[in-house]
């Protein structure tokens, strides 16, 4: 009886042993768990620079990349150029690997040229490029300056999504635009950063008599990007992409 007691004991040993053996995970399924969620949190990562997003892949390199891989240079790049920083990127579907690898940035000065209305700006001073969606922190005043001295040309309400051409040189005033069009200045502080938004089109015209093109001296940062992958079989490719801040955001040269 005894020795049977111990036999059903040890048994029921090995198979507590066995069960736990088998509902712990492997190596391959942890590292699979651990190239998903550094997929995971590169995607949440990069999800504030969606409004970058773009054609920003290389084009020897885009022959080799499908959809996902795509996204995700895609993603990382646009990162990048917001940051100043490389950033890296793994597909966990086809084990293909990437870096967005920033080689150089410069700051720019350049005269563009920026429609605005004209019955509501008469001039407008030099600015350091931004091109990215804010949103109103309250109601606002918009003015056709940077200052207070300037007359209310219109308003923002709380929420109201515009985007910021470029900040004043020198000033707390940023000049705002909607439909590509500037429509005046309002005081910085009065708006928070939407990176992850992309502006619309408000589906309203404006004639083309009330744009006038101004001539704008503005300074504005460009960087190089250098792409790199690696393919599961050993292989890997290379490019390269230069992008530049405009007034709607950033911009890869041709």
């Amino acid at each position: 009886m005894k020795n049977a007691f111990q036999l059903a004991a040890c048994a029921g040993v090995i198979t507590l042993v066995l069960a736990g053996c088998q509902s712990s995970p492997s190596y391959e399924s942890q590292r699979s768990a651990s190239v998903n969620k550094h997929a995971e949190d590169n995607q949440k990562r990069w999800t504030s620079f969606g409004a970058f997003a773009g054609n920003v892949i290389g084009k020897e390199l885009g022959k080799y990349l499908d959809e996902q891989d795509a996204e995700h240079m895609t993603q990382a790049t646009s990162a990048a150029l917001a940051l100043g920083e490389g950033q890296s990127w793994v597909n966990p579907q086809n084990n293909t690997r990437g870096e967005a690898r920033v080689i150089s940035t410069e700051k720019k000065a350049d005269s563009i040229k920026i429609p605005v209305l004209k019955e509501r700006i008469a001039k407008v001073p030099p600015l350091d490029l931004i091109g990215q969606t804010y949103h109103a922190m309250k109601k606002s005043n918009v003015r056709g300056g940077p200052g207070t001295s300037y007359r209310i040309v219109s308003g923002v309400v709380s929420g109201e999504a515009v985007n910021v051409i470029g900040k004043v040189r020198d000033s707390n005033w940023y000049l705002i635009s909607k439909d590509g069009i500037g429509r005046g200045f309002i005081y910085a502080p009065l708006l928070k950063a939407a990176p992850a938004e992309k502006m619309l089109d408000s589906g309203v015209a404006v004639a083309q008599a009330d744009i006038e093109e101004k001539e704008v001296n503005s300074n504005r940062i460009c960087r190089t990007i250098e792409q790199f992958v690696s393919f599961a079989d050993g292989s890997s490719r290379k490019d390269t992409v230069q992008a530049c801040q405009s007034p709607s955001g950033w911009q890869v040269k041709a």
